[in-house]
């Protein structure tokens, strides 16, 4: 009787020791569940602020254990993310796809390879949307008598980049008004505080023939001695008066004279009109820096406006090593058979074009 009671005396401390730990096991499990969930948590908050380093937050230094409790929600400065939002979902900008907008037409883009390069979709709707105005003189009849050379350049250029010139527009073609004039002659101020030839495009636009226009442009002769300054000036004020014309600026030629700190120079000018087109987002053919550039884009700073920097005569000096890659015209104010001139302007000018009807 007595082992029975032993017995069975040990079998229940057996029993009861069994059910302890079965009750240690079932707590044990809790835990790892809880701990699980706080380390999902964690990986959660590290995720949703994109903080992929923080696996202390650095900027808690202290708090080497918390990984993504209290220390994400102090993290104020990474891009405004307490934790709950997921930036995966955002739409963050792509620094290397992001589109820049471009305005300034410099030698960089007066060369064919950048005009070739424009889609024929974009030329047709420069051709369709744009009605332009030019006055000009001699040097500004350089983009002119470009454009007119291109046509007939190669296979295709006497359609795709045909124009007018009467301000007449024909379907097909780019309409351009050609006018007389120009900034250096008409730079006198009248008795209402503007230039002559801000007057003139007042009145131009009065009339109801030139309704339709909405690009307008002057240029200048020799730049040098003239006051450029009041050229931004009332060039600005057309702009605020007149939102839905599209005013290209111009910069004049090169003298020879190089990065002149004389006032008025035509480097100083060039300066001048430049940095204010690229502060503003202003359209802008730049002559005196495609006229100071070669082909190859080495800067001739003393170069005329023929192409020349001393004896150096680099635009003729590319042509003699580029046969064929290039078209006759007849250009002002420089040698017979120095072509590349007028070849940049109709390249500059027909990029401006292009860039213009984008924006509309």
């Amino acid at each position: 009787m007595k082992k029975v009671l032993i017995l069975s005396a040990v079998v229940i401390l057996i029993f009861l020791g069994c059910d302890k730990n079965s009750e240690k096991e079932i707590v044990d499990t809790d835990q790892f569940e809880v701990a699980d969930n706080e380390v999902s948590d964690e990986t959660t908050d590290d995720t949703d602020t994109g903080n992929t380093g923080d696996t202390g937050n650095t900027g808690d230094t202290g708090d080497t254990g918390n990984t993504g409790d209290t220390g994400n929600t102090g993290n104020t400065g990474n891009t405004g993310n307490t934790g709950d939002e997921d930036v995966s979902d955002m739409d963050l900008p792509d620094e290397d796809t992001a589109v820049v907008k471009e305005f300034i037409s410099g030698f960089e883009k007066a060369t064919e390879d950048v005009f070739r390069a424009i889609p024929a979709d974009k030329i047709n709707a420069a051709k369709e949307k744009l009605h332009i105005a030019y006055f000009h003189t001699s040097h500004g009849s350089r983009i002119i008598t470009g454009m007119a050379g291109l046509k007939n350049y190669k296979t295709g250029d006497d359609t795709l980049y045909d124009f007018t010139t009467n301000g007449t527009p024909v379907a097909g073609k780019l309409d351009i008004d050609d006018r007389g004039g120009d900034l250096s002659t008409k730079e006198t101020v009248e008795e209402n505080g503007h230039t002559e030839w801000y007057n003139e495009t007042v009145a131009f636009l009065a009339q109801s023939a030139n309704s339709d226009i909405n690009v307008l442009m002057w240029s200048w002769c020799d730049p040098a001695g003239h006051n450029h300054q009041k050229y931004l000036d009332d060039y600005e004020q057309l702009i605020s008066d007149y939102p839905d014309i599209t005013f290209v600026f111009m910069t004049g030629h090169p003298n020879g004279d190089g990065e002149s700190e004389t006032a008025n120079s035509s480097y100083q000018g060039h300066k001048l009109i430049r940095e204010h087109c690229e502060k503003n987002n202003r359209f802008l053919i730049d002559y005196w820096d495609i006229e100071t550039h070669a082909m190859d884009g080495t800067y001739y700073p003393n170069a005329n406006d023929n192409g020349v920097s001393g004896s150096t005569e680099f635009y003729k000096d590319w042509q003699t090593a580029n046969p064929g890659e290039f078209f006759e015209n007849s250009c002002a104010h420089t040698d017979e058979d120095q072509e590349l001139t007028c070849n940049r302007k109709a390249y500059a000018a027909w990029w401006v074009w292009s860039r213009i009807a984008e924006e509309m």
